[in-house]
């Protein structure tokens, strides 16, 4: 199992040269001594074996890879928001992370977890074609054992192209667009984007949303709103009863969030 970082390809101004996308693969391995003799090693003989992948050990790895390698690689000014998006794999950490935050934060740097909605599989970029390429260009290498497994692996990943990338995250913007359109759902049928015949000419544009996919997103944004209103009135009301009787000193509060509320609810 790898953990594997990536963005969308641009142009590093700052290096004068295209930025391929490619923050990292690690490994989950450990490097563990033979615990008895046989006729193919010695006892002690130091083998790689696959690691169980915990909550700890997630944390481990983006404490020590991915935080360090997004700060090297990054392109661009520093001080710019980057998230790093989780799926919703059991070892995955709380967004809020105490160390994950602390680290992302550090150096002037503004990098933070965000989940990807559960049950969300399409909107994945790495299953949306990367992790297919790869696996294309390390199945011609025959490999014998872990070590040459994951030499292959990362083999495979040096010589992807930038462009496959660059392609994958356009299908992201797009079934995005289209999920957004039916409600989150996934019964959308992709449009053909001709991202090959763009290729050619460079790396792709940037995506512009469809007019109804934005009218979307605002009516999502003002329902999270309302919601959050009705979650103060209501944290409100339960800190305002006090034995059966009313704590005056939280009425002034009380009457402003319900004109907020209702002033949302009008809009």
């Amino acid at each position: 199992m790898f953990l594997t970082a990536v963005a969308r390809p641009r142009f590093d101004y700052a290096r004068k040269t295209m930025w391929d996308g490619k923050v990292g693969m690690w490994p989950f391995i450990s490097v563990l001594p033979e615990q008895r003799s046989s006729k193919n090693r010695a006892r002690g003989t130091l083998i790689t074996t696959p690691m169980t992948v915990t909550k700890t050990v997630y944390r481990k790895y983006i404490l020590d890879h991915v935080i360090p390698a997004i700060k090297q690689a990054w392109p661009g000014p520093r001080g710019q928001p980057i998230y790093i998006q989780q799926d919703n794999a059991r070892p995955h950490v709380e967004v809020g992370d105490a160390a994950v935050t602390a680290a992302g934060c550090s150096d002037g740097g503004k990098i933070q977890l965000v989940v990807q909605p559960a049950m969300s599989p399409d909107i994945n970029v790495l299953d949306l074609g990367f992790f297919t390429s790869i696996q294309a260009l390390q199945h011609r290498t025959a490999v014998t054992s872990i070590d040459k497994l994951v030499a292959a692996v990362q083999e495979a990943l040096v010589e992807l192209d930038w462009r496959v990338l660059d392609k994958t995250f356009v299908t992201l913007h797009k079934v995005l667009g289209e999920s957004l359109k039916i409600g989150g759902d996934n019964s959308y049928k992709l449009p053909h984007q001709h991202k090959d015949k763009m290729a050619k000419v460079g790396p792709t544009p940037r995506m512009v949303c469809d007019a109804e996919v934005v009218r979307v997103i605002e009516v999502m944004n003002r329902r999270k709103e309302f919601e959050r209103r009705v979650d103060n009135l209501s944290d409100v009301f339960a800190s305002s009863a006090i034995v059966g009787s009313i704590n005056m000193s939280n009425v002034d509060q009380l009457c402003t969030l319900v004109q907020d509320l209702n002033h949302g609810d009008n809009e």
